[in-house]
């Protein structure tokens, strides 16, 4: 809930009152709590000089004379007796003089008098004073100085900080209400209209009125000097605005076009490193195509070795319309978002770049983390079988997939071949309700620094003229397009690794509409 200034300020004026009153009645509450402490210790002290004084040098008292002692309307209870003896049984019992000076008809039937009489037989034993939640106990003794027996008392209540509390609180509520609404209309002339006049107006400006002001002021404290401030630099917002408007229309215009020219750049770029794959995939079926051409064309041939090149010419046939039709799937296109099966996205993928990776000498590995294979075993998607489909784009994600594998090839590229074989590792795992594509290469890596703009539009670590900065931007836009997530990492010693987490597709029957995150890429150091 939202307070405002005003109700702020008044609360706090109130809060200060209530904290200087409370301090002020925490010092009185300790000095009444001294003057009790005296004012008993000063009773303690008359009571045995009276008591002294009323006992002869054998031990009698003077009954009439304490009784008639005044100063016992102070007291809401006293017992005075001779020196209690202790019986067999541990229980007490006084031979002499036994006063009650308030009488006994008070007491209640719970009155601990053998305790009592415990505690003043250890005074008079001890010789010193008794104090405990029964009462306090002090020693009277002869004139010549020896304990003739003692005395128990309870003083009166006190009056404490409860009744000076009730007394105080009607005026301390009617300063704190008079010195808060002093406090506060003063704070509200001098500070929160001012404030409240800068507010609103610095609220309509940010809501696009750019015409609003604080309105006049002839004020010379800071308050004063900050709204003409305000003023004078709406005014020149005001004025600069129309000129700002149009630079910022004409660097949109240029940045966008810079955008198109090198996204351009970058598929042209994918296209020209493709181009090699899909020559080699098409020239040798062609080649065989045509030996079998010629020799069809012999009209002797034997009719079991037309027959052969026959099928020899129907599997090259073949074979060209696979490749194409992998670059095909994979091409831009507008298509709808459907259930998407990830294998056949991986195998288009791998037979685009896998005359590449022969070339490089890369081998790549296909399956899952626990098992895989070669991308030359024919059995290596097998692997794959069972895997949930997600829901999107299939040639999107191919791109995006072909993407991080050409990255890969681009990163082993000029790495020497050393002890360890130049590998990438293409792997897929169920977490949940996600799948994860992983793909990742044994090369350099990268260091934090790279990790965090690897997917920055136009960062590229690549010399001038061999990268546009965009391949790892286009996957991460494609993968948030899709609801998922582009983590990428790189563990020390371990090369470079991206993973397209993708949500797996609902059942049949229902849709998952596409993702709208805009959430950078994920990186860390150690993937684990």
């Amino acid at each position: 809930m939202r307070v405002g200034l005003r109700t702020s300020v008044a609360i706090l004026v109130a809060i200060l009152n209530l904290l200087a009153f409370s301090t002020g009645l925490a010092w009185l509450s300790g000095a009444i709590t001294d003057w009790n402490a005296d004012l008993e210790s000063e009773y303690e002290e008359n009571t045995l000089d009276q008591l002294e004084a009323l006992v002869d040098s054998k031990g009698n008292l003077q009954v009439t004379r304490i009784l008639r002692w005044p100063g016992w309307r102070s007291f809401q209870d006293a017992v005075v007796v001779s020196s209690p003896e202790e019986r067999s049984d541990g229980s007490y019992e006084v031979r002499g003089a036994h006063l009650a000076i308030r009488g006994t008809h008070h007491r209640p039937s719970t009155f601990p008098e053998q305790d009592i009489l415990a505690d003043i037989h250890y005074a008079c034993s001890s010789g010193s004073r008794i104090a405990n939640e029964r009462g306090v106990c002090i020693p009277v003794r002869h004139p010549s100085g020896e304990v003739w027996g003692g005395c128990w008392f309870i003083l009166e209540p006190r009056r404490g900080i409860g009744t000076l509390l009730v007394r105080l609180l009607p005026w301390f509520a009617l300063s704190t209400l008079v010195l808060t609404l002093f406090t506060f209309g003063a704070v509200r002339i001098f500070v929160l209209d001012p404030v409240r006049r800068l507010a609103q107006a610095a609220q309509a400006v940010r809501e696009g009125n750019l015409g609003a002001r604080t309105g006049s002021s002839t004020r010379k404290d800071e308050l004063g000097q900050l709204m003409r401030t305000f003023d004078s630099m709406a005014e020149e917002v005001q004025g600069f605005n129309a000129r700002l408007a149009r630079e910022v229309d004409e660097a949109t215009r240029l940045t966008r076009a810079a955008e198109a020219a090198a996204m351009t750049q970058r598929r042209l770029a994918s296209t020209g490193e493709l181009a090699a794959g899909v020559a080699h995939e098409i020239n040798n079926p062609l080649g065989g195509m045509m030996n079998a051409v010629e020799a069809l064309a012999d009209p002797d041939l034997d009719p079991k070795r037309r027959v052969q090149y026959l099928e020899l010419v129907q599997g090259g046939l073949e074979r060209v319309r696979t490749t194409v039709g992998r670059l095909l799937r994979l091409a831009p296109r507008d298509a709808r978002p459907e259930r998407v099966d990830l294998r056949a996205q991986i195998a288009d993928a791998l037979g685009l770049v896998q005359h590449r990776a022969d070339q490089q000498s890369v081998t790549i590995r296909v399956g899952r983390p626990d098992r895989s294979s070669g991308s030359h075993d024919p059995a290596a998607l097998e692997l794959l079988e069972g895997l949930p489909d997600v829901h999107g784009r299939g040639g999107e994600l191919g791109q995006a997939l072909l993407n991080l594998l050409v990255n890969a090839l681009d990163a082993l590229q000029d790495q020497p071949l050393g002890d360890a074989p130049k590998r990438i590792d293409l792997f897929v795992e169920v977490r949940g309700d996600t799948v994860a594509l992983i793909v990742q290469d044994n090369g350099p890596g990268a260091d934090r620094a790279t990790l965090e703009r690897a997917a920055d539009a136009f960062f590229t670590t690549k010399d001038p003229g061999k990268g546009t900065g965009l391949g790892l931007a286009i996957v991460h836009s494609t993968i948030v397009g899709h609801g998922g997530r582009l983590v990428l990492t790189s563990p020390p010693g371990e090369g470079f690794r991206a993973e397209l987490i993708l949500p797996i597709a609902p059942s049949e029957g229902s849709t998952r509409p596409e993702g709208s995150s805009t959430a950078g890429p994920e990186s860390a150091d150690d993937p684990k």
